[in-house]
């Protein structure tokens, strides 16, 4: 019984092969070349540090909003990105992920965004939806700091370059709030800690 249900299948997968039936998942039926140029400055943000065994983490979650000047009518317009990243301040590397809209009404783009930041630059990647139905998927390169936002932010152009890293562990001390009175806080130059921010980060873990 069960070579004539093992023969059964074999023969049901050579029928579906000269039937030219794909047994994988379909590719698209069409594909475009598209682009946009973002700036991004102003937004709100927020400021957690920890100390790690080669120098401090910073770790930002900011709001920044600006404008996309696409090759499409999808990838132009206002543009917001909701961002989260970790940054280590003394190796000058980190990695940023965000969740980007561009446009208004019943034209744009959502997309998230997940990329590494060496020094300032980011080269990532980006996967979204266009409101036209359409998959959206790229690369992503250009400018990021906490207080100037996506100076420039390149969607399938610009020059990114290549880069990895590792990392490994976790901060021994938990993330402290930046003080309220930021850079020259009275605690010196990451400003006032927060000792219940660090207590409830501790929690998490």
């Amino acid at each position: 019984m069960l070579r004539m249900r093992t023969l059964t299948v074999i023969a049901a997968f050579a029928a579906l092969a000269a039937g030219g039936v794909a047994l994988a998942k379909k590719g698209p039926a069409s594909a475009s070349a598209v682009s946009s140029s973002i700036t991004a400055t102003t937004g709100s943000v927020n400021v957690k540090t920890c100390t790690a065994t080669d120098g401090t983490i910073e770790r930002v979650k900011g709001t920044y909003t600006g404008t996309a000047t696409g090759s499409v009518p999808v990838l132009t317009g206002p543009f917001s990105a909701r961002v989260d990243s970790w940054y280590n301040m003394a190796t000058n590397i980190g990695q940023l992920s965000a969740k980007l809209s561009i446009g208004a009404g019943t034209t744009g783009a959502m997309a998230k965004l997940e990329a590494v930041n060496n020094n300032g630059s980011i080269t990532g990647w980006v996967r979204g939806r266009t409101t036209d139905g359409k998959k959206l998927t790229g690369t992503a390169s250009g400018a990021w700091t906490k207080t100037g936002g996506f100076t420039s932010l390149q969607i399938g152009a610009g020059s990114g370059t290549n880069f990895a890293f590792t990392s490994s562990g976790k901060c021994t001390n938990g993330f402290a709030t930046t003080g309220a009175t930021g850079a020259t806080g009275p605690t010196g130059p990451t400003g006032a800690t927060s000792a219940l921010a660090v207590k409830k980060e501790k929690k998490k873990k």
